[in-house]
């Protein structure tokens, strides 16, 4: 081997031992889970809460999973979650950014054809 190589191995070897010590790997299981199935009525709210916002001029994935997060928990309206959070809030939180905002967001972006709530 040249000794590039061995640098690009140490180099790997290095990206790998973060990954495993991150929520990369538990994100990616979240994003390849099964979606959310359309008459969920949760979904049917979360989805007006993206309308109301984007009518709102609102359009940024982490503000719309603050909407509907908080709605969900409204103990937590305008607070961010401390990085000492559950971890069930924060998984939920990831959860419904990317299996409702980042499914629905531009969808309902591109169809201006929806009526204000």
């Amino acid at each position: 081997m040249y000794e590039s190589e061995f640098e690009l191995e140490a180099e790997l070897e290095d990206l790998m031992a973060i990954l495993a010590e991150s929520d990369l790997a538990y994100e990616a299981e979240v994003i390849n889970m099964a979606p959310i199935t359309v008459t969920d009525p949760p979904l049917e709210r979360a989805k007006d809460i993206i309308r109301r916002e984007i009518n709102r001029g609102v359009d940024d994935e982490y503000a719309l999973t603050d909407a509907i997060f908080w709605d969900r928990h409204p103990e937590w309206n305008h607070k961010r979650l401390p990085n000492n959070a559950s971890r069930a809030l924060t998984e939920e939180w990831k959860r419904i950014r990317n299996r409702i905002v980042r499914v629905w967001r531009v969808p309902l972006l591109m169809s201006r054809s929806f009526v204000p709530k």
